[in-house]
């Protein structure tokens, strides 16, 4: 007869485990991120201070971190769930990309009222999720090919095909860049605070933890998912069906993230633009691994990486690329603009805009701002082109 006090022990133990070890990882990727801003910048103390810190300076930078952790959470629990039958596929990146297009295409092109378009939108998005999570199952059970090199090679297949889809039937030609026609009023989620991103979705994606979670740990299904993963053989002698476990844990993961990519872009978005693949699915696995399976951990995860990834960017664009184009474009003011200004009237002004290229302006009034016999001259190799 089983000890119950030792048994509880056993518990704890594996618990303090689990906190040991994420609480080594978290401290590693600091210790990390550190050493690498004060490698790079040149104020690392105002980095790190905007890297731990940044998102808590406003009401809307902190909801922002919650916001964009949307789409890992979703990613996050379906690798989890993948990863818990013993599999690693990689197909949820291609499930949200084509979930986000079929939201693109049903935003556009439907008419619902506004209470049924959203749901309308995320059912479809997570029925065609479902089809495409189960391609390598499928592949795996009856041809016995590797689910990760079937699932990478397919997200590209699916993700170029969103791209036509959305280029051929969807997009805007008068927009200047890749986007799709702007989705209809109905097609969008609500906002939970004003002047903030934090939307319904962050709802939706606390029910989808909650959903699998009972799932995974409080059904016979769930307990037949944490046995193949553990123990495949003992699964398959034991009278469980694997290949059945496999395909359907697939299709779960799968429509989970074909429901993040609808969630996302109906909270986020207003016309579909990625024109890249987000690529979510990879901070997914990070999240899932970390988690170490579905639990409400998934929480804290994204929020942590969501805040990284923006501190990142925001540190890459105002210590790199504003500081340049900033420098740039007061060099172009200064020497052709406000040079200028002042100037009431002159004649044969003659200046180099760039190297190899010259403007010639022979009349120019001050008070109306109106020049008169205008010529652009390009050189190339001494001589006039």
């Amino acid at each position: 007869k089983k000890n119950p006090r030792r048994r509880t022990q056993r518990a704890r133990a594996s618990i303090s485990i689990r906190l040991v070890r994420l609480l080594c990882a978290f401290a590693i990727a600091i210790a990390l991120s550190v050493a690498v801003i004060f490698a790079v910048s040149e104020e690392p103390v105002t980095a790190i201070y905007n890297l731990f810190l940044g998102p808590l300076q406003s009401k809307r930078h902190f909801f922002e971190v919650f916001a964009s952790s949307v789409p890992l959470i979703f990613t996050g629990l379906a690798l989890g769930l993948v990863f818990k039958s013993g599999n690693f596929s990689m197909i949820a990146d291609a499930c949200l990309y084509t979930g986000a297009v079929v939201t693109a295409a049903l935003a556009i092109k439907t008419s619902l009222p506004f209470a049924v378009h959203p749901i309308v939108i995320m059912i479809a998005a997570a029925a065609v999720g479902g089809l495409i999570g189960s391609i390598p199952a499928l592949l795996k059970v009856y041809f016995h090919t590797n689910e990760l090199v079937t699932s990478l090679m397919f997200n590209y297949v699916f993700f170029y095909l969103g791209i036509y889809n959305v280029t051929k039937f969807l997009a805007d030609r008068e927009a200047g860049t890749f986007a799709s026609k702007k989705y209809q009023a109905t097609a969008s989620l609500g906002k939970l605070i004003s002047g903030t991103n934090f939307h319904v979705g962050y709802l939706i994606a606390i029910a989808a933890v909650i959903l699998l979670y009972i799932l995974v740990y409080k059904t016979k299904f769930g307990y037949e998912v944490r046995i193949s993963g553990s123990n495949p053989e003992f699964a398959k002698y034991s009278g469980i069906r694997t290949s059945r476990v496999i395909i359907m844990t697939q299709v779960i993961a799968g429509a989970v993230a074909g429901l993040g990519g609808a969630v996302e872009q109906m909270g986020m978005y207003q016309r579909f633009n990625w024109q890249d693949s987000p690529s979510y699915a990879w901070d997914g696995v990070i999240i899932a691994i970390l988690s170490g399976g579905v639990s409400f951990n998934r929480f804290l995860w994204p929020y942590f990486l969501s805040a990284a990834a923006i501190t990142l960017l925001s540190l890459v664009l105002n210590l790199v690329v504003i500081p340049i184009a900033n420098s740039n474009r007061l060099d172009f003011e200064m020497q052709y603009l406000k040079r200028l200004k002042n100037l009431k009237y002159d004649r044969h002004i003659y200046r180099q805009i760039e190297p190899g290229t010259f403007v010639y302006i022979r009349d120019y009034q001050g008070p109306t701002n109106t020049a008169g016999y205008f010529v652009l001259e390009t050189y190339e190799n001494g001589a006039i082109v």
